[in-house]
């Protein structure tokens, strides 16, 4: 019986795509970048709002009043929205230079789709001319 000792193991994970290391250290930018901003803002506001919420907390009457808020703006906000709102903010932007490169491109595309289908057009109205009125 041969031993399998020499044989090396496969392997089963797919090598990472240019690509994907691209969207991963773009987005990775991106909630950095985030992240900084909130943490300045969030450090400047943070202190005072928390202090007027923590008295505010305490008072028996404002937490009646936040549950009632609450309650409310669920009625009144349906679902759907909420979730989209949800969604819009995971979404991934691009920058202005890549959405000014695919706004090109798109140009491009609908230029030479339109003179294709213009020129089958013509090309077709002439055969048939010619064809059909003999």
């Amino acid at each position: 019986m041969a031993t399998n000792k020499n044989k090396t193991k496969r392997r089963t994970e797919l090598k990472e795509t240019l690509r994907e290391r691209i969207n991963k250290a773009d987005i990775k930018q991106k909630t950095d970048i985030k992240t900084n901003k909130r943490h300045a803002l969030s450090k400047a506001v943070n202190n005072n709002v928390s202090k007027i919420f923590t008295k505010l907390n305490k008072n028996i009457v404002f937490k009646v009043i936040f549950k009632f808020c609450r309650i409310l703006s669920l009625v009144i906000v349906p679902r759907y929205l909420r979730n989209s709102w949800a969604e819009l903010k995971l979404v991934a932007w691009p920058n202005f230079k890549l959405s000014r490169q695919l706004t090109f491109a798109v140009i491009i595309f609908a230029i030479f789709i339109g003179i294709s289908v213009a020129s089958l057009d013509s090309g077709l109205s002439r055969i048939f001319k010619v064809v059909l009125l003999k």
